[in-house]
């Protein structure tokens, strides 16, 4: 299934276009609220501790999804 259209250039073309639709879509929407909402959410007394742990939780987080979507990926087909 990864394979489909990799042979033809407007597949390619409308793979790119897709991927930047999405990327702009996101910064423009929920990719940046996450950052802003741990970093106000946070009392004074703690907010430099508060968004260590939650930006490397996010880290963590998004290693752990990286790290297995392949594997999943090739098993699905």
């Amino acid at each position: 299934m990864m394979h489909i259209g990799i042979h033809s250039p407007s597949a390619q073309y409308f793979a790119i276009a897709m991927l930047l639709m999405f990327i702009v879509g996101f910064a423009m929407s929920a990719g940046p609220l996450i950052w802003v909402l741990c970093s106000e959410i946070q009392p004074l007394k703690g907010r430099d501790f508060g968004i260590t742990c939650s930006t490397a939780t996010n880290w963590i987080a998004n290693m752990i999804v990286g790290g297995n979507v392949p594997d999943h990926a090739q098993h699905a087909g």
